[in-house]
């Protein structure tokens, strides 16, 4: 499987290598530099969209300073009219090659988990083609289905949790190291004032995970036999490497669940063994699992 943002990225920086190459082919000194623009603005948009839905002017911003750095005393001029006649084919391109490392250096590509409501980041193991794509196409359900399981179980006693989370954005990248990732990024959770009942079930969600994570001796802060079922299914199974969920609702550190060998081995605790482990276990929240789990 091929990023296809780096791929797109990639071809670009190769376009506007050939300017500096070859830059009689595009045209005239004008029309090098506005196509120059044109393909670094595309470039950090791909890299950097949500940003650029905030503040569409990051390059048209940084030419302008860049060009003020060198010419103090003409601000508002493109550099095809600000070098000298007999020069703009000679120093034209290579200044073009300087702005674009500069952007290449200080806009970076945006972090997902500043910039998105929740984010799950899988890193795809096992066997190689469609089974492990399908292996995050599950997790993502399960994630849903647990989620529903900690909404109807929290304080808000709410009931109604169809839809609760949107349709997500599917990147499909490729890390240097050349392992395949999965990254689904969910926006629109605040959609009808539901923000802070997912972002109470949220947090109880990943609570749980964690203290799962850890082995911890004594079960979760959610008691319930069914949730902690909901959220064990979250764990790194067959097909996947690592786990990394995050994300501005989060308000945390993303949370990294790891692959590990014994995730089937361990039995879920009866009732009477988690009250034996903590005297402080509230009644049992629900007396069967949730329908979505039967």
């Amino acid at each position: 499987m091929i990023d296809p943002i780096s791929a797109a990225v990639g071809y670009l920086d190769r376009r506007l290598f050939t300017m500096k190459r070859a830059p009689g082919t595009w045209g005239s000194p004008e029309s090098l530099e506005l196509q120059a623009l044109l393909l670094i603005e595309l470039r950090t948009f791909l890299l950097r969209r949500r940003t650029h839905a905030k503040n569409p002017f990051e390059v048209r911003d940084a030419y302008i300073r860049f060009i003020h750095a060198r010419f103090p005393d003409r601000p508002g001029y493109l550099l095809s009219a600000l070098l000298p006649a007999d020069d703009v084919q000679v120093d034209l391109p290579p200044l073009l090659e300087e702005f674009r490392r500069q952007i290449v250096e200080k806009l970076l590509r945006e972090d997902p988990f500043a910039m998105n409501e929740l984010v799950l980041d899988l890193v795809l193991g096992g066997r190689k083609g469609e089974g492990r794509f399908a292996a995050a196409c599950r997790y993502f359900c399960r994630f849903e289905r647990a989620l529903r399981a900690f909404l109807r179980t929290g304080a808000s006693g709410r009931r109604n949790t169809r839809g609760i989370l949107p349709e997500p954005e599917v990147q499909v990248l490729r890390d240097d190291g050349g392992a395949t990732r999965v990254r689904i990024l969910i926006n629109g959770l605040d959609r009808g004032g539901g923000e802070p009942v997912a972002r109470e079930a949220l947090g109880a969600l990943l609570a749980t995970l964690a203290r799962l994570e850890k082995k911890a001796e004594q079960p979760p802060a959610a008691h319930d036999r069914s949730l902690v079922a909901a959220a064990r299914r979250l764990l790194p199974r067959s097909g996947l490497q690592s786990i990394c969920i995050g994300g501005v609702m989060t308000g945390t550190a993303p949370l990294v669940l790891q692959a590990s060998g014994d995730r089937r081995e361990p039995a879920l605790p009866d009732w009477a063994a988690l009250s034996a482990m903590d005297p402080q276990l509230p009644p049992r929240l629900s007396p069967a699992p949730p329908e979505a789990f039967r």
